[in-house]
């Protein structure tokens, strides 16, 4: 398994001769159907890559562990704090889109918050981003949010901006779950995780409609309670497809038709991939922009 489909499936970095070597080594020694994939996305990405072979595989659930216990809609419609957690990073730019949106947001309730919970490379920008805009009163960043305190932190959101697992655990507890598009640039969402269909919900380019995280933050705060815990109940019964009990049903299914493992013998030239390795990283040093980090 790999975190991301672009640990190996990335076209930006330089020299291409090592991200040559590792489509060969994916291409060669795996077979078409013991791939399995996250969403219908990535397998999107697999055809463009290395051809219609992959065209109609099985695309499976992440497989989440949820928390058992869920909000009181009730008692969330009046909070007014918008919680984000994950790493502060390049591809997650959800994070700045919301600071620039909201000036816009507290004109919809001045009272609104927004609590930023995480770390990583992009946090010293972040930090200055607000500064600039002087929004250090309304904006917050927390820093790391341990897990066990997830649930805790969470359960107080009025909403939650996002992607990833984080999301879905959030949307779990019947907290309206915002998507949060992934290396976006226009400041835009799908909307509520809830209004979407199938397992692809963060990445840029899905085929829904998109609306400004001011217009969806609106409709929730002005919605009233009865439509506030609809949109609660909603996301509940979306996550749950996220399940891993809906997981492991299909894995076993898939275990029963394709028992395949990938091909010991296939070898890749060991000299040249450490050279790639090495190139990477000096080109990396030279351009930020060419960062094997860059690749998500």
């Amino acid at each position: 398994g790999v975190y991301h489909q672009n640990e190996f499936n990335f076209r930006c970095i330089h020299p291409r001769f090592f991200q040559q070597l590792l489509f060969q080594l994916v291409d060669q020694s795996i077979p078409a159907a013991s791939m399995l994939f996250f969403n219908e996305k990535s397998i999107d990405t697999a055809v463009e890559l290395y051809g219609e072979k992959y065209t109609g595989s099985d695309v499976f659930p992440i497989g989440i562990k949820f928390r058992q216990d869920a909000i009181n809609p009730s008692q969330n419609v009046q909070s007014r704090k918008i919680i984000s957690v994950g790493r502060i990073t390049s591809f997650k730019t959800y994070n700045f889109k919301m600071v620039e949106a909201f000036p816009e947001i507290l004109k919809i309730d001045p009272a609104f918050e927004y609590h930023i919970y995480g770390d990583g490379e992009q946090l010293p920008e972040l930090r200055q981003f607000i500064e600039a805009r002087g929004l250090q009163q309304s904006v917050i960043l927390h820093g790391s949010l341990p897990y066990q305190d997830f649930e805790k932190v969470i359960g107080e959101a009025f909403a939650f901006v996002g992607s990833g697992t984080a999301l879905l655990e959030a949307a779990a507890m019947g907290i309206p779950a915002i998507i949060g598009i992934e290396s976006d640039e226009e400041g835009l969402t799908y909307g509520l995780l809830s209004q979407l269909k199938g397992y692809s919900y963060h990445e840029k380019g899905l085929a829904f409609p998109l609306e400004s995280f001011a217009t969806c933050i609106a409709a929730l705060a002005t919605g009233g309670q009865e439509a506030y815990a609809a949109v609660s109940e909603r996301c509940k019964m979306r996550a749950a497809e996220f399940s891993i009990g809906e997981f492991v049903d299909l894995y076993i299914r898939y275990l029963n038709q394709h028992a395949l493992l990938p091909d010991p013998q296939v070898r890749i030239p060991m000299p040249k991939y450490l050279i790639g390795i090495i190139s990477c990283f000096v080109l990396g040093q030279l351009d930020k922009k060419k960062l094997f980090s860059a690749r998500y």
